[in-house]
């Protein structure tokens, strides 16, 4: 039994020019870089030039006539490189204006370079927030959440420390520090590691502070942390409450930003950060100031360091009516008992100095305790006087208050 042999049929030349234009296809864009991102990205091929292919499959045609002789057939055509009209497996058509940008970049290298410096430095710029996102409500973060808020203390950073924990407005302005006011010697804080409670939600740190040129008080102040949505957040601060209210002498700037408007006569208290303020002052001829540093604020609150005194004139203008007053009491026995002062012994009489310095009583008033001696009393007594200044503190008016319980 004969078995019958199998038909073969050979390509027409139809046939075998599509497959060497096939071939010629594939091996120009093996060829071309951008080819194979093309097709990744589903994006249509760049149109060859058809002279090129022309030439490169009639090299083909011209190779397969002289090796015909010792071919025995033409080795079947490679299905990848088959041309199909449509691909089964190609991705969703992508928008022109995509394609336009993605074919720009590939074609322009410095462009691409770009694009991936950028991409890099995105992830740069991302990874404080994942940081921070990570660390949420752990120790790290509750460590960093202090040293932050100690940072801005020393640095004098007004607005990352109101940031950070904005004070009971109930207990004191922020119209200074909001108007821009911070030290101009800024404090040194310091903060020990923060302790947490029982449950875990409460932390507490053991806080100093000190101030150049005038240490610390000794104070330690706590600084609570609590965790709040899962984070931990400042539930206190260590801003202090400052008295500044200057008395017979107009405040024309703290660290340079000028007072004006600022101050309100009825406000008790500003926050302030801790440090050295810088103060510009101006009174009248009357009055001499003594400035013991500007404006202090450390760990027992903050103070106007700028004393007040009135000059020579109006001391002798004081010390001539408390005179005047006490030898007034002295002319009987019964004005003696109405002013508090015994007579003297017979043959003396009653002389007054200045047993202590004077003090302010309000923004125009200044009171001075004046020393009489000479009279039958064991220790001298004091009248007071007020000096009651006008509001530019050009002019006066003297009231004896009369014996205080001060003595020389």
């Amino acid at each position: 039994m004969t078995e019958r042999m199998p038909d073969f049929t050979m390509p027409s030349d139809e046939d075998l020019a599509a497959e060497r234009r096939a071939e010629a296809i594939s091996r120009a864009r093996a060829a071309d870089p951008t080819s194979g991102l093309r097709d990744a990205l589903g994006l249509e091929q760049e149109p060859l030039d058809e002279a090129v292919l022309a030439d490169a499959a009639g090299a083909d045609e011209a190779d397969d006539a002289s090796g015909e002789q010792g071919a025995a057939a033409l080795p079947p055509p490679d299905p990848s490189t088959r041309i199909h009209s449509r691909r089964a497996d190609r991705p969703v058509r992508v928008p022109s204006a995509v394609r336009r940008r993605v074919l720009t970049i590939v074609r322009n290298p410095i462009v691409a370079f770009a694009t991936g410096a950028s991409v890099v430095a995105a992830g740069f710029l991302a990874a404080p927030a994942i940081t921070a996102w990570t660390e949420r409500g752990t120790m790290a973060e509750l460590e960093r959440v202090v040293d932050d808020y100690v940072a801005a203390l020393n640095q004098g950073d007004a607005e990352a420390a109101v940031a950070a924990f904005r004070p009971d407005e109930g207990m004191g302005s922020l119209a200074l520090i909001e108007a821009g006011v911070a030290p101009t010697s800024p404090p040194t804080v310091a903060c020990g590691a923060p302790t947490l409670d029982r449950a875990g939600d409460v932390a507490t740190a053991r806080c100093s502070l000190e101030v150049m040129g005038y240490g610390s008080g000794g104070m330690v102040t706590p600084l609570r942390i609590e965790r709040v949505d899962g984070s931990w957040r400042l539930g206190s601060s260590l801003l202090q409450r400052s008295y500044v209210a200057p008395a017979l002498f107009e405040l024309v700037s703290v660290s340079g930003v000028p007072m004006a408007g600022l101050l309100d006569p009825d406000e008790e208290a500003y926050w302030l950060l801790p440090g050295g303020y810088d103060t510009e002052t101006r009174t009248s001829d009357l009055i001499d100031l003594t400035d013991y540093g500007g404006l202090v604020v450390a760990d027992g609150g903050g103070y106007l360091n700028v004393m007040p005194q009135v000059s020579e004139a109006v001391m002798d203008d004081v010390e001539a009516a408390a005179l005047a007053f006490a030898e007034g009491c002295v002319v009987d026995e019964d004005a003696a008992t109405r002013c508090g002062i015994v007579p003297p012994p017979e043959g003396r009489g009653l002389s007054a100095s200045f047993s202590q310095p004077g003090y302010p009583h309000d923004a125009l008033t200044f009171g001075i305790p004046v020393r009489i001696a000479g009279s039958g009393e064991a220790a001298a007594p004091n009248v007071e006087v007020l000096v009651h200044f006008d509001e530019t503190w050009t002019s006066y008016e003297l009231e004896v208050t009369g014996v205080t319980e001060m003595y020389g």
